[in-house]
């Protein structure tokens, strides 16, 4: 017997959107970290301490941000293919009716 898949189309795009909605924030988070990083370099925590927490930001933090960033709008990107593939299956299974 063959597998039967469904999909839900509007909470596909609800998920889609979500996923669009994640990369913005977090591209936003990301500038904001640049910005204390920037605050600190300018003197807002002078020294040794304000050195490795202005690195600290702008080195794995940053970075990890970003990726998460990216991971986001791959699983949009993902999403929007696997419903399109979904739509274009239910097309075909429908023109041999």
């Amino acid at each position: 017997m063959a597998e039967v898949i469904k999909m839900d189309y509007a909470a596909m795009e609800q998920l889609i959107a979500a996923f669009r909605q994640a990369n913005g924030s977090l591209l936003d988070v990301q500038k904001i970290e640049t910005q204390m990083a920037q605050l600190l370099e300018n003197g807002a925590l002078l020294g040794v301490a304000g050195t490795h927490f202005s690195s600290a930001i702008n080195g794995p933090l940053v970075k990890a941000t970003g990726k998460l960033a990216d991971k986001m709008q791959e699983e949009a990107n993902d999403c929007a293919k696997a419903m399109d593939i979904m739509k274009q299956r239910d097309q075909e299974a429908a023109g041999r009716f």
